[in-house]
């Protein structure tokens, strides 16, 4: 066989190694395996990983599956389904003036805090943004402009030429809560204000909340999640799911999975937590161990009560085999 031949077989050999290792994804360390994987919206996937153990040669298998849900449509569904129909024939019957509707809000006030501003809205008086000493006036009640209130003459606008007063405009959905939904500036020192309110319900001058896309549900990103697979000291195993993202992503459900099909697992602890780092409790989580004739599995997935916020799950196990650890 000639040198070059040699040297082009080697090339070859490495380049298919290095494919299949980027088509995989999986990162191998002193046993450990993680793999990194995407989650989206409207997303039903699964994440699977494996390694052999060092303490016993044992095979183990880490297996996330799940589903999410379109946040947009979750949305829709939520908000229709919370509408009162008798408040809905109350409001038709009625057909009021929506100027006289929401004029029933006037005096109360709402907040939200988005990034760095905290807003806050007292209904035909005025907007304001603050932060600290930081404070802008985002318009004063001027008038009713169809379904819509609007506040103008607001604190002077310094990226703006002539230095006019900021405006808000504040539109109204059903909901059962009164909430200031979103803020978003459509242009400069120009705001868009989107609240829910009971009140409007029904009522066929009002857009529903499906028919509005706020900045909580136009277009949530895929974000990046890892799936891993530890052995620790000490000869336990552990499954980790986990996510370094700070977008939410709404799971309709999920499941984490650890198995093997040459040892038996003895669960130690697991835990399931929200992105503020709140555990789910029981009616929220769903921990069981299965004994079948091909294997062991641990499984830890969403209960009845699951809300869909998650930030990370965990599963914690010892291998052994006849009643002997390794």
């Amino acid at each position: 066989m000639s040198v070059s031949f040699l040297r082009l077989w080697t090339i070859t050999a490495v380049f298919h190694i290095l494919v299949l290792i980027s088509h995989e994804f999986i990162s191998v360390v002193d046993g450990n395996a993680i793999l990194p994987f995407f989650v989206g919206p409207d997303d039903d996937n699964a994440a699977v990983v494996n390694t052999v153990l060092d303490s016993s040669g044992a095979s183990v298998t880490c297996e996330f599956t799940y589903h999410t849900l379109n946040k947009k449509s979750s949305l829709k569904n939520k908000l229709q389904n919370s509408i009162n129909p008798n408040q809905q024939t109350h409001h038709r019957s009625m057909l009021k003036d929506p100027s006289a509707i929401l004029g029933k809000l006037s005096g109360v006030c709402t907040r939200k805090t988005m990034d760095y501003w905290k807003y806050e809205l007292c209904f035909e008086a005025k907007v304001t943004q603050g932060h600290g000493r930081d404070s802008n006036n985002l318009g004063v009640y001027v008038r009713m402009d169809g379904n819509a209130q609007v506040y103008a003459d607001g604190s002077p606008c310094e990226a703006l030429q002539d230095r006019v007063g900021r405006t808000s405009r504040v539109e109204f959905v059903c909901d059962k809560n009164l909430r200031l939904l979103s803020v978003e500036e459509i242009s400069t020192c120009n705001y868009r204000l989107i609240v829910s309110t009971p009140i409007v319900c029904g009522h066929p001058e009002f857009s529903q909340a499906s028919e509005i896309i706020t900045e909580d549900n136009k277009g949530v990103e895929a974000q990046s999640w890892f799936l891993e697979l530890t052995e620790m000291d000490g000869h336990q195993v552990a499954c980790t799911v986990s996510t370094e993202s700070d977008k939410p992503v709404h799971f309709e459900r999920f499941e984490l999975s650890m198995y093997s099909g040459s040892v038996e697992l003895m669960p130690e602890m697991h835990q399931c937590r929200t992105r503020g780092r709140v555990d789910l409790n029981l009616k929220e989580k769903h921990y069981k161990l299965q004994h079948t004739d091909s294997n062991t599995r641990l499984t830890l997935s969403n209960g009845q009560h699951f809300q869909g916020n998650l930030d990370y799950v965990y599963i914690q196990a010892v291998p052994y085999n006849t009643g002997n650890n390794y």
